[in-house]
């Protein structure tokens, strides 16, 4: 059984590394496609690109941190659905 308290909740990861949800969703149009897997794999590169911007400020303990909070907020369902009802 996993570790509990070692598991973020969407909330609290978004909280951990400052970024706001809404910034994945960024550029996301009706346009560019409604579906689930469209708008996650927008939210996931997203995410990639903050990974990136960040990993020269960091150490690889820091970065693991970060990835794992920005695939959490990224990945979260309730968070792609609400992103799909605004388009």
């Amino acid at each position: 059984m996993e570790n509990e308290r070692n598991l973020m909740t969407t909330t609290e990861a978004a909280r951990y590394i400052g970024v706001k949800p809404s910034y994945l969703n960024h550029g996301l149009t009706k346009e560019s496609g409604t579906s689930s897997g469209t708008v996650m794999g927008h939210r996931q590169e997203r995410a990639q690109k903050l990974m990136e911007a960040v990993k020269e400020f960091v150490n690889i303990g820091q970065l693991c941190r970060v990835s794992v909070a920005l695939m959490k907020i990224s990945s979260d369902f309730k968070a792609v659905e609400e992103a799909r009802k605004h388009l």
